[in-house]
């Protein structure tokens, strides 16, 4: 049987390690395998010149071989993970109800790639930009007549808290719930685990 690992996509430069290292170390206490992923291969490095070896790049990877896909933060998050690449997986991940989620800047990626529209969620906001960005990534292609009833109507829903569980998406809001975090990623991962079990059972 092929175990199936759970990815943390981190930024090659200016990753934030807390965020990282606390969210893989509940994962894989839980005993589930972290795949580490980057935009670039070798050695990606934090803001704070902390070294993590990259498992393979964002081009590599296969959302198919995966349990979990998964946004760590950083100053740089955006620079290196906010592109197409990092969008494709992200809607393929969620169009198998795959567990996936992001944590601090990262969120917006998320909503950048049109995973939040009708979700709760929550993120770093030290810029106060993120309802807009919520907001103006709820409404792709729509007329521009549209526009306002239709962000109201189906826009994402910030949460003022630290964690957010919706449906098979989890966001944070930064380095203090990076712990708790993992814990809800945890948590996702093994109710497909068993709504997985459920299924084969009945067939």
């Amino acid at each position: 049987m092929v175990i199936k690992k759970v990815a943390l996509v981190i930024a090659h430069q200016g990753f934030q390690p807390i965020e990282y290292a606390n969210t893989k170390k509940e994962i894989e206490q839980a005993g589930y395998h972290v795949l580490t992923v980057s935009d670039a291969p070798g050695i990606a490095t934090a803001g704070d010149g902390t070294k993590a070896n990259v498992d393979c790049t964002l081009d590599e990877v296969k959302i198919q071989n995966l349990a979990g896909f998964f946004l760590i933060g950083g100053a740089d998050a955006l620079e290196h993970l906010d592109h197409a690449r990092t969008h494709e997986l992200l809607q393929e991940a969620n169009e198998a109800n795959l567990p996936l989620g992001a944590i601090c800047i990262s969120v917006r990626i998320l909503a950048r790639a049109y995973i939040l529209v009708d979700r709760n969620a929550t993120g770093w906001d030290g810029d106060n930009q993120l309802d807009e960005v919520l907001r103006t990534y709820a409404a792709r292609g729509l007329p521009s007549s549209e526009l306002e009833k239709e962000l109201q109507a189906r826009g994402a829903h910030r949460v003022h808290k630290d964690v957010v569980v919706d449906q098979n998406i989890v966001t944070a809001n930064g380095p203090h719930a990076a712990t708790e975090f993992g814990e809800k990623i945890v948590m996702l991962l093994r109710e497909r685990e068993r709504l997985n079990m459920e299924s084969k059972r009945r067939y």
